[in-house]
């Protein structure tokens, strides 16, 4: 059900995107826009049908309340997953693997930050950390889970775009996708709901590939530092909180703090 929500957001989107560009006068930027909202929308509203048609549960997903705590969790969570990003690509260059190079540049910002937000962060959050995690966990512990969710999302990037050339690397990838999804499970069950998740997915597809170029060849030892320090920053955040007690992995917060009921 994921998978296939996911894949009728991107079509839509593709859809989208066709009639936007047959609309003349329409800036491009203003047209990639309007064409990451749409998927945004269309993924909460299949998310919303997923619930209510199949599962059987009223309401959309409950993980997406608005509440106070959204712009700060959504902020924290875009610094967080540039900073895990700026981390690994430090450690790519200290390994000599890559050298700085900065690849985003100024004309192409909105584009990139509306993209990895709406196209990307929302509907993959809504359906592998909301849907699939939430469902999952009603039936096994968030633990098994937070394991197969994030196994499922490694799978799907073997059809995703990289810049994967050989077997290992394209291995490498779809492993590293699978640990990025894991620390997005630990975001969600920290966080509680899934903007924090959400910010750290889209910060962290604004800053992948944007400051580093790999050296011939050494495009899997990037990948390799980008999941040790993902694994490394969803193995602290597991063990510890401010208050010194360790998140509670056995169970999944049934409501978000200050969302209705489900």
């Amino acid at each position: 059900m994921a998978v296939g929500g996911l894949v009728a957001s991107v079509v839509a989107g593709m859809v989208a995107a066709l009639a936007a560009g047959l609309v003349p006068g329409v800036p491009e930027v203003a047209a990639v826009v309007g064409v990451d909202v749409v998927m945004a929308l269309l993924a909460v509203s299949l998310v919303g049908g997923a619930r209510r048609f199949v599962d059987r549960r009223p309401g959309g997903e409950p993980g997406l309340g608005f509440t106070a705590r959204v712009v700060p969790q959504v902020l924290v969570g875009l610094a967080a997953g540039f900073l895990v990003i700026v981390v690994a690509d430090g450690l790519c260059v200290v390994l000599g693997a890559a050298r700085w190079e900065v690849r985003l540049t100024a004309d192409r910002v909105v584009v990139v930050v509306a993209g990895a937000l709406l196209a990307q962060a929302v509907p993959e959050e809504l359906w592998f950390r909301g849907y699939l995690f939430r469902n999952l966990s009603a039936v096994w512990r968030p633990g098994t889970a937070l394991v197969v969710s994030s196994l499922v999302f490694g799978v799907l990037h073997i059809v995703s775009h990289s810049e994967a050339v050989t077997l290992t690397e394209r291995v490498l990838y779809v492993a590293q996708a699978a640990v990025m999804g894991g620390l997005l499970v630990v975001c969600r069950i920290a966080g509680g709901d899934l903007w924090l998740p959400i910010g750290v997915h889209a910060g962290h597809n604004i800053a992948a590939g944007s400051f580093i170029a790999p050296g011939a060849g050494l495009y899997a030892v990037m990948l390799g530092c980008e999941m040790v320090v993902m694994a490394a920053v969803a193995w602290i955040v597991l063990r510890s909180r401010p208050s010194g007690q360790r998140l509670p992995v056995n169970r999944l917060p049934a409501t978000p703090p200050g969302s209705a009921p489900q």
